[in-house]
């Protein structure tokens, strides 16, 4: 282990890391291969950022090298990773039983701590602790201490005073984009995060998921989300909030080797690009919205309903067509004085209507009626994208 240096000498403040030790320590393990298919965690620039998101095509490693990197750094300075899912669900035994699987299969363990230990068990209260088995398999050494500790993150007001790990800095949000954001989980994420890492300057976090929503609600609570919208696949950016916190934002070079264009010839090789996360093809899975129809005849019939979500506008235009009564939505850049405006967020305008309105209003019925009877067509799949995950949004709030 290495002798352990403070920020400023002072222990309140953590460790200081020396994380060019850390990554030269990693390569000289050669825990990470070589082949470009499995992403390599020693490119982000950790001691410039806290917040470090992570996006990528499934199947490029991203929770096993962290993983990995907490191995390391738990041998050198005692850290902990602590590992967040979005709810308990998330961090079950069934659901993580086998997270650390492509660690002890390729005995890196063993590597890392140079013999001492050589599997890695799951406790009871989501903790991984350390062990040596012997030919037979039976444990005959324990670690004394958990290297890992799992929570779950709407739990954070039971952790407020018994989650103390003043070495827990490796913080790893795994599969951040789900099917469902609930309400306030961004603000739940961070009291979680506080109770970690209480007044420590020391902790980084890493969010990681795979590209299949790039409207997701958690871009525009980090305000990253135009340059979400814009990253192209192996691009990484720096950015910095309102308040002055730098975020890492990557979108992972989705380079798949031989055996892996093998199977997605054999198993994916259609035409969808909602497959995308999957194969690598797109930089987003996006599904093959219905577009707009092109009728010379069609007449707008209403064009002052508008969708606000993430910061964005979508104009909802109900027409009528060869299809009859319809919306066409695409995107727009301003509201009027007489618009209406559906969303979310806090009201302070009588323009603006919480998530889809009432059952009370004709204008409304007629909105939920075309949604729900699949009448509406989209400028592009990224409209699409976008206006399905806001009404998933609407569902949960």
């Amino acid at each position: 282990m290495e002798k352990i240096k403070f920020i400023e000498d002072n222990p309140d403040l953590g460790i200081a890391y020396d994380w060019a030790k850390i990554y030269k320590n990693c390569k000289r393990l050669g825990i990470y291969p070589k082949d470009p298919a499995i992403w390599n965690p020693l490119t982000v620039p950790v001691w410039e950022t806290k917040w470090n998101i992570l996006m990528s095509i499934r199947s490029k490693g991203k929770t096993t090298a962290l993983l990995l990197l907490g191995l390391v750094m738990y041998e050198m300075y005692g850290t902990v990773t602590m590992y967040l899912g979005q709810n308990k669900d998330k961090i079950r035994p069934k659901n993580t039983s086998t997270m650390y699987g492509v660690v002890t299969i390729n005995n890196y363990i063993s590597k890392i701590f140079n013999g001492k230990y050589n599997d890695i068990v799951l406790k009871s209260g989501g903790k991984w602790y350390l062990v040596y088995r012997d030919d037979d398999g039976k444990i005959i050494d324990t670690d004394s201490k958990a290297c890992c500790v799992m929570a779950a993150i709407p739990d954070y007001e039971d952790y407020k005073s018994t989650f103390v790990y003043p070495t827990g800095d490796l913080i790893v949000f795994d599969e951040f984009i789900s099917k469902n954001y609930y309400p306030n989980e961004f603000l739940d994420l961070t009291q979680m995060i506080s109770n970690i890492i209480r007044n420590r300057l020391s902790p980084v976090i890493f969010m990681t998921a795979n590209t299949i929503n790039k409207h997701y609600p958690y871009f525009n609570e980090l305000e990253i989300y135009d340059v979400v919208q814009s990253l192209q696949a192996g691009e990484h950016v720096i950015t910095t909030g309102t308040k002055g916190t730098r975020v890492y934002t990557a979108i992972i070079d989705p380079t798949v080797n031989e055996k892996k264009k093998i199977f997605n010839r054999t198993f994916f090789g259609f035409a969808n690009p909602a497959l995308g996360a999957i194969t690598g093809e797109t930089t987003w899975s996006e599904f093959n919205y219905p577009h707009i129809i092109k009728d010379k005849d069609a007449e707008t019939l209403l064009n002052c309903v508008y969708i606000y979500h993430n910061k964005k506008l979508v104009n909802l235009e109900i027409v009528l067509n060869s299809v009859g009564l319809s919306i066409n939505a695409h995107w727009a850049k301003r509201t009027y004085d007489d618009s209406v405006i559906y969303t979310c967020e806090p009201i302070y305008d009588k323009r603006y209507r919480f998530k889809l309105g009432t059952n009370n209003n004709r204008l409304d019925k007629l909105i939920n009626a075309l949604i729900k009877t699949n009448k509406v067509y989209y400028a592009t799949n990224d409209v699409g994208s976008f206006v399905e995950s806001y009404i998933k949004y609407c569902k949960m709030v």
